[in-house]
């Protein structure tokens, strides 16, 4: 079983990509690959290149999920493989992939993460609007249902740890298109699968200036956007979220 490193980016962000992929090289675990995944017709710029001399692999896609795509290609292509994914605006702690790795080893069947919020509920169940959760939660080192990691603080997914449904690719298109962390979250729900955060919590990753304004938290977050998600995914595949506490006593039992 390969270690697997993936990210995504586009054209407006490629200028800047070698930052970050430059803390991902200097990481003190190193893993198996490092692959890139770009649309089709994007153009790489020289010093993107000189990292497919330390072994980075540029791979493209013609169907494009826009976020979707740092993960969706990779669990599609290596499905028996650990994928590591990645945000591309962001500069990585060097221990970060190394501690995702640890932790793996204690937690082999959990989601692994170095960020995350903690989903609130109300009394009957339901869900609390998105921007009164528990952000960034203290909770580490317990695996948690209720845990929903975030891209930014590099994510560890073992093999299996999805609902088969995670590339049904029309209804990414049709209900969560921009909010990749709530899709994913989702599908290890209907998994039964708990996430949880690393004991030793990492700094945060340094945004990079340059593309920080654009990044798609700041979107989905002014917009509310990530309620309408929840609430769409929700409906589509009946997911319990009451049902979700209950699964977790069960794993922390």
């Amino acid at each position: 079983m390969s270690v697997i490193v993936s990210l995504t980016s586009h054209q407006k962000r490629l200028a800047t990509l070698h930052l970050c992929l430059d803390s991902l090289f200097l990481q003190q675990y190193q893993p198996d690959r490092v692959v890139l995944y770009l649309h089709e017709g994007e153009k790489i710029a020289e010093n993107i290149k000189s990292f497919q001399d330390k072994g980075l692999e540029v791979k493209y896609f013609t169907d494009d999920y826009k976020p979707h795509n740092k993960y969706f290609h990779a669990m599609r292509e290596y499905p028996d493989d650990i994928i590591i994914t990645f945000d591309d605006d962001a500069i990585y702690p060097p221990y970060l992939l190394k501690l995702l790795v640890e932790t793996h080893q204690q937690f082999p069947e959990a989601v692994i993460t170095g960020r995350a919020h903690k989903i609130r509920m109300n009394q009957d169940g339901s869900l609390l609007p998105y921007q009164q959760w528990d952000w960034e939660t203290s909770v580490t080192g317990t695996p948690s249902i209720q845990i929903m990691a975030t891209g930014v603080g590099g994510v560890l997914y073992p093999p299996y740890c999805m609902h088969p449904e995670l590339f049904n690719a029309e209804n990414i298109l049709r209900l969560c298109l921009y909010s990749d962390d709530i899709w994913l979250k989702c599908m290890q729900v209907l998994n039964n699968t708990p996430v949880i955060v690393v004991a030793h919590k990492p700094q945060h990753p340094k945004s990079i200036k340059e593309v920080a304004k654009e990044g798609l938290f700041l979107v989905n977050k002014l917009q509310n956007r990530n309620d309408f998600y929840l609430s769409s995914v929700t409906k589509q595949y009946n997911i319990n979220w009451k049902e979700m506490i209950e699964n977790d006593e069960k794993y922390n039992t």
